[in-house]
């Protein structure tokens, strides 16, 4: 039985010195748990650390020109410069969503994607919607 005693004094200690490991490691770090347990708030100064925030698992919204206040039936010239007098390059029917880039060189307009290229709208006919 000798060696029983001599096994269960020799995991003890390893146990000990891996509490005591685990402790030190804890209270330098400024963490104040440690398996469930916590240190007296004396024991360890706060950490001045600041967190870092967590990166955000939703994606970006993004803006659209939402085509409104044209009759069915009917559609929106999409230009290719911000005037009523630019080269018309599409239409957009009611309902139907743009991505919005910037407002135009004047707020009567809004610069919008248009298939693979840029094209602007007469505000007065769209409204800004999220998704």
């Amino acid at each position: 039985m000798p060696h029983a005693c001599r096994y269960e004094k020799s995991r003890r200690a390893v146990s000990a010195a891996a509490l005591s490991l685990a402790l030190c490691f804890c209270l330098f770090s400024g963490v104040y748990s440690c398996s469930g347990g916590s240190a007296p708030e004396s024991s360890a100064p706060s950490s001045s650390v600041p967190s870092e925030p967590e990166p955000s698992s939703q994606a970006p919204k993004v803006v659209y020109c939402q085509v409104v206040g044209v009759n069915e039936g009917s559609s929106l010239n999409i230009r290719k410069e911000p005037s009523s007098d630019g080269e018309i390059i599409g239409k957009g029917l009611p309902g139907e969503k743009f991505v919005f880039i910037s407002e135009g060189s004047t707020a009567d307009w809004k610069k919008i994607r248009f298939k693979d290229t840029e094209g602007f709208v007469s505000a007065q006919y769209v409204s800004l919607v999220e998704e």
